[in-house]
């Protein structure tokens, strides 16, 4: 009997070892999804301003080739 206690006091143990085990995962997964969360943010914000200097730049260029294409053809009828 003192065997089958042992026994079950070992397997005790190694559950409550498997548990905090479990709980140190949980806490690291969820440290892992904040930081992923934050880079996931900061990829937004970094893209958004990216973006928008791009598709800026790009109407500027392209209003200016307009200004420049308007000029040549008011030179032409002239």
């Amino acid at each position: 009997m003192d065997g089958m206690y042992d026994y079950m006091s070992q397997i005790s143990t190694q559950m409550t070892g498997m548990y905090d085990y479990l709980g140190k995962m949980t806490t690291q997964m969820s440290t892992l999804q904040v930081t992923v969360n934050e880079m996931r943010d900061e990829f937004r914000s970094f893209s958004g301003r990216y973006m928008h200097v791009t598709v800026t730049s790009d109407y500027h260029n392209a209003s200016n080739t307009n200004e420049e294409n308007v000029d040549e053809g008011e030179r032409g009828q002239e």
